[in-house]
């Protein structure tokens, strides 16, 4: 059964700015230019580090952890890892420690950025399909982004 892992920017990014994963990948959300789910490096999002946390994907399924960011990612308000306030700037570097499974409705926060995970499996499909926006769907690292009307 074909599935999708739909990401949706509620704040920080885009509003209504959605990522569609329908292929396993790792995605990296950050402000750093490399990161798959790029946060603008900007005042407004210093609480991002440049590379915050991981998106493990495999549609139907996604797991997320921190990769030692300074302010922490939460799940659902709930603080999930964050890089101790004596570790220096390197532990970003550190591999990911504890990968925490999240499911249809979950809140990823990480700094000013707020996202809502929904996931799509046979019938749902078309609700990723066909944008009722007409907004053109484009593909980055792997991922469909769909930019709200201006």
């Amino acid at each position: 059964m074909h599935s999708r892992v739909v990401l949706t920017a509620l704040r920080g990014l885009g509003v209504q700015e959605t990522f569609v994963f329908d292929t396993p990948t790792c995605c990296v959300l950050g402000r750093a230019s490399d990161c798959g789910l790029r946060v603008p490096n900007d005042d407004a999002h210093r609480a991002v580090s440049r590379h915050h946390c991981l998106l493990a994907i495999d549609p139907p399924n996604i797991w997320i952890c921190d990769l030692g960011s300074r302010n922490g990612t939460y799940v659902n308000a709930v603080k999930i890892g964050y890089r101790p306030p004596d570790a220096p700037p390197e532990a970003d570097a550190l591999p990911p420690r504890d990968a925490h499974a999240l499911e249809e409705g979950d809140a990823i926060q990480a700094g000013n950025v707020l996202l809502t995970v929904h996931v799509f499996q046979g019938v749902g499909l078309s609700v990723c399909e066909a944008p009722n926006d007409g907004a053109p769907l484009s593909v980055v690292n792997a991922v469909e982004t769909k930019r709200p009307q201006e």
